[in-house]
């Protein structure tokens, strides 16, 4: 491929070999795009054929290899990723969701529709992409562009019609899905979280806010007091669901919440009966959403609603792992948002006890500990703090901030380990107690000083009922 087919404006008649951000990845015929000028010295002695940087950057005069200027070096990276892999995504219909809490459960609630309706489709998100019936392990929410762009080329290969894509806040502000244009954007909600990377929460729905821009069509939760903001930034069709405001295109009502059974009326143009095995009233807003964006793009509601109808469990998001005496429960609420909505739904569907295990991720913000500490401790008769990927922080000091806003004479323990923790809470927990395992989910490693190891909730909790019986 030459260096005109992917830079725009470009006439340099190159013949280029790859390309890539990283100094380290260079190899002969690679064209790095430099974000500044560090490291460029170090990408022409390792072969570099060529440099893009952004306007102004000041380069060394006596660099012997051509260097191309753009406004924005991470769009422009990202959009050549997806030339040199043919534009895959132009082959296929995207879809993409962005939001706090939301994402991955809206995502597998598209795929089931769209496989259910007999379309082959693709997820690309937390838990894994999916090609097909085909799970390809991720550490990503949404890859890089390199990355992103191979799996795109694919999932065209393997005749992919639909891809449905998590779109976190990092990848919108990195510009890493840059090239790809959507038939639509989900907007689920949005609370605190990333603090440690956005400055602000109004920067941080600017990031989520760049997905609508690229939509023809949005789809958003008018509950959420971002709607608005998102559906101004929208440049196509907006469609608003809400569980309250009549004035939304779709609402719902006649909502029942049982541990393994949600359901309610879904009513637009038509009316239709949703009943899935999801766990929750947030799922009212993921399953509605999911809905409404498959009829925007052809699937009648009333195949969604069958579809849904007998809707595997998804992995770590309020899955049930034990439902005996006792209810045990997974999670993968790690914020503050996320944990309020899991405790509000278990609450009035226990009989006996809540008693919730959680923690805070390391290097990580830490802002909200505290807040945490006391949304479980309001909500939950016994609250165990434990540990949630430390990564380089000490455990305990992150497990203090966390106590510090339990209220006073609330019910806790600490438990630093996070094994010890939920044998703990099993051991506790009594006929008619509700146990939510909160923080990893699907997650099937630990983070901590030592490194990344293996680690399952869902292992520690059947292993204690297969010894204790």
């Amino acid at each position: 491929m030459r260096l005109c087919d992917i830079i725009s404006g470009c006439d340099a008649d190159i013949e280029i070999y790859g390309i890539t951000d990283d100094s380290r990845c260079v190899k002969t015929g690679f064209v790095f795009f430099a974000n500044g000028k560090k490291f460029i010295d170090r990408a022409y002695l390792a072969g570099a054929c060529a440099v893009v940087c952004e306007k102004g950057v000041e380069v060394a005069k006596n660099l012997p290899i051509p260097v191309f200027f753009v406004e924005n070096v991470k769009m422009a990276y990202a959009v050549s990723c997806q030339k040199l892999c043919g534009m895959p995504g132009e082959s296929m219909r995207l879809v993409a969701v962005t939001g706090t809490n939301g994402k991955t459960s809206t995502t597998m609630i598209l795929r089931r529709i769209f496989s259910y309706a007999g379309r082959k489709c693709g997820v690309i998100g937390t838990t894994g992409n999916y090609i097909g019936d085909e799970k390809l392990e991720t550490d990503y929410t949404t890859p890089p562009p390199d990355k992103l762009a191979k799996i795109l080329m694919k999932m065209k290969d393997a005749g992919v019609e639909y891809v449905f894509i998590e779109a976190s806040s990092h990848a919108l502000d990195q510009h890493r899905l840059g090239g790809l244009e959507f038939d639509a954007g989900i907007f689920t909600n949005l609370s605190r979280d990333h603090m440690d990377y956005h400055k602000s929460v109004d920067e941080y729905a600017a990031a989520k806010a760049r997905l609508f821009e690229k939509s023809r069509r949005s789809v958003i939760n008018l509950d959420d007091a971002h709607a608005k903001y998102m559906g101004f930034h929208s440049s196509g069709e907006v469609v608003y669901f809400s569980k309250h405001d009549k004035s939304a295109d779709y609402t719902a009502k006649n909502i029942e919440c049982k541990i393994g059974r949600t359901s309610f009326d879904l009513c637009g143009d038509d009316l239709v009966h949703i009943s899935t095995a999801l766990t929750g009233g947030f799922y009212v807003y993921n399953a509605s959403l999911s809905v409404i964006a498959a009829a925007l793009l052809g699937i009648d509601e009333k195949t969604s609603a069958a579809a849904l109808r007998d809707m595997p469990i998804i992995d770590g998001r309020m899955e049930r792992v034990i439902f005996d005496s006792v209810d045990v429960l997974i999670d993968y609420a790690h914020t503050p948002d996320a944990l309020e909505n899991a405790l509000k739904t278990l609450k009035p569907l226990t009989r006996g006890r809540l008693i919730v295990v959680f923690g805070c991720g390391g290097n990580r913000d830490a802002g909200k500990r505290a807040e945490m500490g006391e949304i479980a401790a309001r909500y939950a008769d016994l609250t165990v703090i434990t540990s949630d990927n430390p990564r380089n922080e000490d455990p305990e000091e992150i497990i203090r901030q966390i106590e510090c806003g339990v209220p006073s004479g609330a019910l806790y323990e600490k438990v630093t380990d996070r094994a010890e923790a939920i044998r703990f809470a099993l051991d506790t927990a009594k006929d008619g107690d509700v146990v939510l395992i909160a923080g990893k989910g699907h997650e099937n490693y630990v983070i901590d000083a030592a490194g990344k190891r293996h680690y399952s909730d869902k292992e520690q909790i059947l292993e204690y009922f297969k010894r204790n019986g």
